[in-house]
């Protein structure tokens, strides 16, 4: 099987066929690295169960963008920090540019020349659009960061919903085989009934020949036959024989019965149980979706000055 395949396990059919490229799916495999796509692939090749291929490869896919994206979450919390710090550095050195402005102004008005602080103020603006420059680069890479979170919790929760899909297949395949299982068990349970009344009937054609067997040897006791004789009377051994066969055949019927309906009894709850266990397994993919990344928030960006501009020095507050 090449890396990029999924695998076919057509020939199961009590269990689910789902492969990586049906539709919400495809690509899950070219989602994980070349070290995880080798690890994938042994992970089918070991694997008997096919269900449990899909889980064990969800779990993986799961796994791998956990990792990715807690290293994802670490950058941007550091490029997220950068930019507030950024944009407090920006916002104290536009305060500064502000008072000096007005301190020209000021000066130019009382006839005081202003040349130094004039370059002073052209350093401070400088200082303010480096400042944004270095902002910007690093809100772009907070944004490109989380939106690769966003990118990875899409992927995960495409690897929750392959094992999920899964799960509910196969918890539907075993609810239709529960479901004959139940239909054989009431089956058996009415042939049990039927059997008991068939049974009562032969007890009392049977006590009739206990009856019968009895009478017989109290009318050989009265016309002299020895207990020998009596217990070796060819009548007596047939009526023996006919007690004693119906009794073992109307045991026998109906431990066959009671025996085939404990055995369906305990497929049932085998069955029961495995549903639980995939139900469960269900329902904790489920909640590994609901796992969304840390939320970052940024300063809105500064608007871009041109030359013509950069006299009017204006407070920003994200």
């Amino acid at each position: 099987m090449r890396i990029n395949e999924s695998p076919d396990f057509a020939d199961s059919p009590t269990k689910p066929d789902l492969r990586l490229t049906d539709t919400g799916n495809k690509g899950l495999f070219e989602r994980l690295g070349k070290k995880g796509k080798n690890i994938a692939s042994g992970v089918f090749a070991r694997a008997n169960d096919p269900l449990k291929k899909y889980d064990l490869l969800a779990g993986l896919l799961i796994g791998f963008n956990e990792d990715r994206t807690k290293i994802e979450e670490k950058k941007a919390i550091r490029s997220e920090t950068e930019v507030f710090n950024l944009n407090g550095q920006i916002e104290t050195e536009q305060t500064l540019a502000k008072l000096m402005q007005q301190e020209i102004e000021s000066l130019k008005a009382m006839g005081v020349p202003t040349g130094e602080l004039e370059s002073n103020l052209k350093e401070s603006e400088q200082k303010i659009r480096d400042l944004s420059r270095k902002k910007d680069l690093q809100q772009t890479n907070c944004e490109a960061r989380t939106n690769k979170m966003s990118e990875l919790a899409n992927y995960k929760a495409d690897a929750a919903d392959m094992a999920i899909e899964c799960y509910q297949k196969a918890i539907k395949d075993l609810e239709i085989e529960q479901d004959a299982l139940l239909t054989q068990k009431k089956g058996i349970e009415i042939r049990i009934e039927k059997m008991k009344i068939s049974h009562e009937i032969r007890t009392q054609e049977l006590d009739e020949y206990s009856k019968q067997k009895a009478q017989l040897k109290v009318n050989m006791l009265v016309n002299g036959i020895n207990e020998y004789e009596i217990k070796t009377n060819s009548n007596i051994l047939y009526l023996t024989k006919l007690i004693a066969d119906g009794n073992q055949q109307m045991r026998m019927d109906m431990s066959d019965l009671t025996i085939t309906k404990e055995e369906i009894i305990a497929q049932i709850i085998k069955i029961d149980k495995q549903i639980a266990e995939y139900r469960d397994k269900a329902i904790d993919y489920g909640r590994n979706k609901e796992i969304k990344p840390i939320s970052i928030t940024l300063p809105e960006r500064y608007p871009q000055k041109s030359p013509a501009d950069e006299t009017q020095i204006e407070i920003h507050h994200d």
